[in-house]
């Protein structure tokens, strides 16, 4: 349960009109707070990555493993970025529907949806 959740149950619930201005007013402020979000450093990476696999992807027209992929696309090289780290954008991008999963002799192979 989220605390947007917990204060709109809360609301709902009391009688207390006082108590229901308050909470109604620390809403406001998450609302507030939500608004004033910019991505991470890293989420903005990310988005980049994303990019260049997609356009990578495209460009190449077939499907790729993620050690592939990454020796591919000079930013997302080994040696700058795990592979771990290119495996979690790529599912990202695989949740999204952007990107489809294919397994051939247990190996996982991406390509474009």
């Amino acid at each position: 349960m989220t605390n947007r959740e917990a204060l709109n149950y809360a609301v709902a619930n009391i009688d207390n009109h006082e108590v229901i201005q308050k909470l109604e007013a620390m809403i406001v402020a998450l609302d507030k707070k939500a608004q004033n979000r910019k991505p991470t450093k890293a989420q903005e990476e990310n988005a980049k990555f994303k990019e260049m696999i997609v356009n990578f992807l495209t460009e190449c027209g077939e499907a790729k493993t993620v050690t592939e992929i990454q020796l591919a696309i000079p930013d997302l090289n080994p040696a700058k970025v795990t592979n771990q780290r290119a495996g979690a954008i790529i599912r990202g991008l695989v949740d999204a529907g952007t990107l489809v999963r294919t397994v051939e002799k247990r190996k996982a192979y991406f390509g474009i949806a």
